[in-house]
């Protein structure tokens, strides 16, 4: 297990990309990683992907880094996307950011996110007495990520596990079937990963239910996901992101599709 930083509603944990160590921001919600344009002139280019964010989506050129050692694992021949220096947002941080960890990485062999101590890492046996104690959830997978259902009331809805989303989203599509029961808040600025900005609507809601639980009151910024639901080619009802997660711990495990919540 590996300490990590929270800086901000974002998760940092130490990486090294052949000589050069850091820190990697942790973020299920990219698929492929990224790299920062700063630390990626010595790697061979391989071509062009795109780095989606909630509020655009732009073109960006791609690079094969040839050991990324991350978690006590090394990843060999790993294609990233080349970030921007001046997106993320991470100028000033007392630590060096050199990527951001992506699901190409992060699933490859089961997660651990321990919330409470503060800790991050891979699994190769997750302890029967987590899943006597936790909640076991499934999981489906599209372009890598990891959605599963979830309630608001009477309403069943898809969300997508994001670590790299600092507060939870609801897509502006489902506002008018809740708005009867949604609190307006203060707006607040948000930054995607592509760098772009703006003043997003919040609201918050009783409670969220996973598997019949509920986990309490949820805090949503209002967004519209239509173009994020398209790249993807699946419904995205609820960006469900760190603010909302922190308060358990959890197993994601691609291989046998399911989330183990624990608390």
């Amino acid at each position: 297990m590996e300490d990590f930083i929270v800086d901000n509603f974002r998760i940092f944990a130490p990486v090294r990309i052949g000589a050069v160590s850091g820190y990697a921001q942790i973020d299920t919600g990219a698929n492929p990683s990224f790299v920062r344009r700063s630390f990626s002139t010595d790697f061979q280019r391989v071509g062009t992907g795109e780095i989606r964010g909630a509020l655009r989506m732009t073109a960006v050129e791609q690079c094969r880094l040839g050991i990324v050692s991350f978690l006590g694992y090394d990843f060999s021949d790993v294609v990233v996307n080349i970030q921007s220096d001046d997106a993320g947002d991470f100028q000033g941080l007392p630590f060096q950011v050199v990527m951001t960890i992506g699901v190409d990485i992060l699933y490859q062999k089961p997660l651990y996110l321990n919330f409470v101590e503060g800790q991050i890492g891979f699994l190769e046996v997750v302890p029967s007495e987590w899943e006597v104690r936790g909640q076991v959830v499934d999981l489906h997978f599209k372009s890598g990520l990891a959605f599963f259902k979830t309630s608001l009331g009477s309403y069943k809805l898809n969300a997508l596990f994001d670590t790299g989303a600092g507060f939870s989203v609801l897509n502006a599509k489902c506002l008018d079937m809740l708005r009867a029961d949604l609190i307006e808040q203060e707006p607040e600025e948000t930054l995607d990963p592509t760098g772009a900005k703006a003043l997003i609507p919040v609201y918050k809601y009783p409670s969220l239910e996973i598997n019949g639980r509920s986990i309490g009151e949820i805090r949503f910024l209002v967004m519209d996901l239509a173009d994020v639901e398209k790249a993807i080619g699946m419904e995205v009802d609820i960006v469900f992101g760190f603010d909302t997660m922190a308060s358990y711990n959890w197993v994601v495990g691609k291989s046998q599709k399911r989330l183990l919540m624990i608390r």
